[in-house]
């Protein structure tokens, strides 16, 4: 029988559980600070002797890496990292195609106008260009960005924000659907990408 991971039933063990859990738990620590992660890294060494300690790691893991791409590519034709991040792989192969195509435009699809189509190519590779580098969600006036930290004794750490206010993600929303227009126009002339 196959059993469905997020069931009702499961999703109460779930919550069962974690009610015991913050049973069973007693605060250790508990403090205000600047910003959330802050405390993180106060006891550590400095950069310039870390790197002087993981400089051979480094070069060794750099061209291990240079070595497992080179032989990914051989037998696949294409580095697998290329597949997680698919998205920004197939930007970054298209786009300086289709700035070519639209600099050095032979032809244009015959129900589209000319300047149709470069509006239609500029939106494609705007899209291309901006899919990864939206801008930050806009924080209310005078923002505090202090959080309450509190440590456990199982070792774990929670944050809570002072400050529950909503952010604004109008200007994310916009961008995302700037991005998605292009994106829809690439799919839908895809079979005109040609020159």
């Amino acid at each position: 029988m196959k059993t469905e991971i997020y069931s009702d039933k499961r999703l109460a063990e779930f919550a069962e559980g974690e009610a015991e859990l913050e049973k069973s738990r007693t605060i250790v620590e508990e403090k205000i600070i600047d910003k959330m992660f802050s405390d993180i890294g106060e006891d550590k060494i400095s950069r310039f002797e870390l790197w002087f300690q993981l400089k051979p790691y480094w070069w060794f893991r750099d061209v291990k890496y240079w070595f497992r791409k080179k032989r990914q590519k051989w037998t696949t034709g294409f580095p697998h990292e290329e597949s997680w991040d698919f998205k920004s792989a197939l930007a970054n192969w298209a786009l300086p195609r289709l700035k070519h195509m639209k600099d050095n435009l032979h032809g244009y699809p015959s129900r589209l106008e000319y300047d149709e189509w470069n509006e239609i190519l500029d939106k494609i590779i705007w899209s291309f260009e901006n899919h990864d580098n939206g801008p930050m969600p806009t924080e209310p006036d005078n923002y505090d960005s202090r959080c309450n930290m509190i440590k456990y004794d199982d070792g774990s750490t929670e944050y809570e924000h002072l400050d529950d206010r909503p952010w604004d993600w109008t200007e994310c929303e916009a961008q995302d659907k700037k991005v998605q227009e292009g994106l829809d126009l690439f799919a839908k002339h895809y079979k005109d990408l040609w020159s």
